[in-house]
């Protein structure tokens, strides 16, 4: 399903800040969906997170680990929450299937500026790496890329499944978020099993 709206730039900023979502947001658009097919700024805690980017609670761990142990996380929410007009909704999704992609991201553009996107979280396994993937690929579409036109340009985007396109970009920078955060865990139980006894 493709989501879309038609919707004053005063009421879709209202419901984002809100917290509030309406079905009578899906209907009808021609974007392209992003999705994960491979199974003020950004700060260390996600309650801090600018109010342009929505998480539900149940994501508000992962966000602040994300946060606080990996820098290219941290300079993705940075260019996220700088971009101007751009709004964004994370969700956990219990329908995606882990057999064909973990997560996927709606961009929704009005003619009046304003961009939402629709963030849907797999609720099997760790988040981290799926919410970097997604992540990048909103970097994508701020820096301006086309996904349509470079899949057809370059091996380095893809149609996915259906209507649905991938990057190696969007994979590589989850990998890349995932690994800071496990390297963070190694250095800290390498550093806790240092200390002395008591």
């Amino acid at each position: 399903m493709t989501f879309g709206f038609r919707f004053q730039a005063a009421l879709i900023v209202v419901l984002l800040l809100v917290g509030g979502w309406s079905p009578c947001l899906a209907q009808n658009s021609n974007e392209p969906r992003v999705n994960s097919s491979i199974g003020p700024s950004c700060s260390r805690e996600a309650a801090d997170l600018p109010d342009t980017i929505h998480i539900p609670d149940e994501l508000r761990a992962p966000f602040q680990t994300m946060l606080k142990k990996s820098a290219t996380f941290r300079s993705q929410c940075r260019q996220i929450a700088d971009a101007p007009l751009l709004y964004v909704r994370v969700s956990l999704d219990w329908r995606i299937d882990p057999l064909l992609y973990r997560a996927r991201s709606t961009i929704h553009r009005s003619q009046i500026g304003p961009i939402v996107a629709l963030v849907d979280i797999g609720v099997f396994g760790s988040p981290i790496e799926w919410i970097a993937h997604e992540f990048e690929h909103l970097v994508e579409q701020i820096e301006g890329v086309r996904l349509p036109a470079l899949s057809e340009q370059t091996p380095f985007a893809w149609h996915s499944n259906g209507d649905m396109f991938e990057t190696a970009r969007a994979i590589r920078a989850g990998h890349k978020v995932l690994e800071e955060v496990r390297a963070a865990d190694r250095l800290a139980a390498a550093s806790a099993t240092r200390r002395p006894g008591f």
